[in-house]
Parts: structure tokens; C-alpha cells; sequence
């Protein structure tokens, strides 16, 4: 009976001993498995918050890409605006030289038409200048011929040797005078000639062409209408068929 109690005592001590121990390992697999969750849980965490911390870079990426974006659009609109007032720019440039010629061509015109009429009222008035000493010595040979008419009317004619003496010497210094008068016209002709011949204005030269062939028109009747009147009374100074011209 003794053997059985202690048998029994045995069995419970085993039976309890092993409870135990189950206990033990039950609570040390459960000790683990919260470790593993805990550590399960704390990766996740950690992942969730790289992820936060990925999603966070991801819109300032995406921030930053549309703020470069919209600084790209500025930059090409002011690029644009830019080549567009080059452009304006440029067309006033050409715009502004195009009237620049413009004024330059009609001042140019201008010029030529002032020069033109400044010559063309040269050359009216010193062919008015000659018409009118022309005049005032037709006037003075008319008057001069009718006193002689009417010297010799009056029978005043005694002295004729010699007031055709005096006549010729007076006669001779009109020559004289003349001679001087066209010369100094031809000078002043050359001079305009010159003038034309070194801008090319054609008319100009043509106009004073004509002025110098009627100055040697009106020097040869001149000095032919004064020999007649000198009537070979006395020899001409020197008297000549040709305008004298200018060296």
C-alpha cells in the first residue's frame, strides 16, 4: 500500500512536472510570438513611415517639377515677348532709315531745284543785264548820230577833219569798252560753265551754252555796228570779231 501511495506520488509530482514545464514552454512560445509581433509591428511601422517619408518627396518632387514647369512657361513667354519687341524693334530701325533716305533723297531734290533756280535767275539776270546795256547803248549811239545829223544841218560842218577825228577816238574807246564788258561776262559765264560741268547738271550747262553764244552774238554786231559808225575815221583799238574769253 505504501509501494501504491508512492507510486502515486510519483505519478502526481510527474503529472504536475510536466504541467509545469508545458506551462513554461507555452508561455515562453507566447514571450516569442508577442516579440515577433512587436518587432512585425514595428517594421511595419517603420515602413509605413519611409513610406510617408517616400510619398512627402514624391510631392515636393512633384511640387518642385511644376514650379520648374511654370518658370519654363514664364521664361519662354519672355522669350517670346523679347523677340517680339527685337522685332518691333528692328522694323522701326528699318522704318526709321527708310524716311532718313526718304528726307535725304527730297533734301537732295530740294537742293537741286534751289541750285537749279538760284542758276537759272544768274543767268536771267545777267541776260536781262546785257539786254539792257544793249538798250542803253543803242540809245546813246542813236542820240550821238541824230546830234551829228543835226550839227551838219545847222552847217556846222567846218571842223569835220576833226570832229571825225574825235568821233573815231571816241568810237574807239566804246570799242575798248566793250572789249572789257564782254570779257568780263565771259568770265563770269566760264565760272558758272565750270560750276555745272563739276555737279553734271546738263540743262545748266546747255542754258549757259546758249548765254555765251548770244554774249558772242551781241559783241560781234556790236563791234560791227561801231566800225560802221567809226567809217574807217580812225583805227580801231584793237577791235576784234570774237568775244574775248576768259584764260
Amino acid at each position: 500500500m505504501q509501494r501504491t501511495w508512492f507510486l502515486s506520488v510519483v505519478c502526481a509530482f510527474i503529472v504536475l512536472g510536466g504541467s509545469a514545464a508545458f506551462g513554461a514552454g507555452k508561455a515562453d512560445n507566447a514571450a516569442q510570438e508577442r516579440v515577433k509581433v512587436e518587432k512585425t509591428k514595428a517594421q511595419a511601422e517603420a515602413a509605413e513611415q519611409e513610406a510617408k517619408a517616400k510619398d512627402v518627396k514624391a510631392e515636393a518632387a512633384e511640387a518642385q517639377a511644376r514650379k520648374a514647369a511654370k518658370a519654363e512657361q514664364q521664361a519662354e513667354a519672355q522669350k517670346e515677348e523679347a523677340q517680339k519687341k527685337v522685332t518691333e524693334a528692328q522694323a522701326a530701325t528699318s522704318e526709321a532709315k527708310a524716311q532718313e533716305k526718304k528726307a535725304a533723297r527730297t533734301k537732295g531734290r530740294a537742293e537741286e531745284a534751289a541750285e537749279e533756280a538760284k542758276g537759272t535767275a544768274e543767268e536771267a539776270a545777267e541776260e536781262a543785264k546785257g539786254a539792257r546795256e544793249e538798250a542803253a547803248e543803242e540809245v546813246r549811239a542813236a542820240k550821238e548820230e541824230a546830234a551829228e545829223e543835226a550839227q551838219a544841218a545847222r552847217g556846222q560842218g567846218k571842223a569835220k577833219g576833226k570832229d571825225k577825228a574825235q568821233q573815231g577816238a571816241a568810237i574807239g574807246k566804246q570799242i575798248t569798252q566793250e572789249q572789257e564788258k564782254s570779257t568780263e561776262r565771259q568770265i563770269r559765264m566760264e565760272r558758272m560753265l565750270q560750276v555745272a560741268k563739276e555737279k553734271g547738271d546738263q540743262k545748266a550747262i546747255d542754258r549757259i551754252q546758249s548765254l555765251m553764244a548770244k554774249e558772242q552774238n551781241r559783241y560781234t554786231n556790236k563791234l560791227q555796228k561801231l566800225t560802221t559808225r567809226q567809217g574807217g575815221q580812225a583805227a580801231p583799238v584793237e577791235g576784234q570779231t570774237q568775244a574775248p574769253t576768259a584764260e
